[in-house]
């Protein structure tokens, strides 16, 4: 995921027994490509990015790990020293919102 130009970083968990992914974006990014739009079209736009990602990513994955929801996460993940996500911190009873 974090191929995509409008994505800083992603983070997989397993959720109840479903696959989500929670993506970083890039603001700036987005700011440039919604100039001049409301704050509710930016959110739309954001929301069709996660959207169109979730279903691209799907086409190309087995059906046993196929993305069920693809959430936007508003700050960056935390980090080790070593600049990797602290993946345990965001298993499946952590909150990511």
């Amino acid at each position: 995921m974090n191929t995509y130009n409008w994505a800083v970083e992603s983070l997989v968990i397993e959720n109840n027994g479903k696959i989500e992914a929670w993506v970083y974006p890039d603001y700036e990014y987005i700011d440039e490509q919604t100039t001049g739009s409301s704050r509710a079209d930016r959110k739309m736009y954001i929301e069709k990015l996660l959207d169109d990602v979730r279903v691209e990513l799907n086409t190309q994955l087995p059906r046993t790990s196929r993305l069920a929801n693809v959430y936007e996460r508003r700050e960056p993940f935390i980090k080790t020293a070593t600049h990797k996500i602290k993946r345990y911190l965001y298993g499946e009873h952590a909150v990511l919102r």
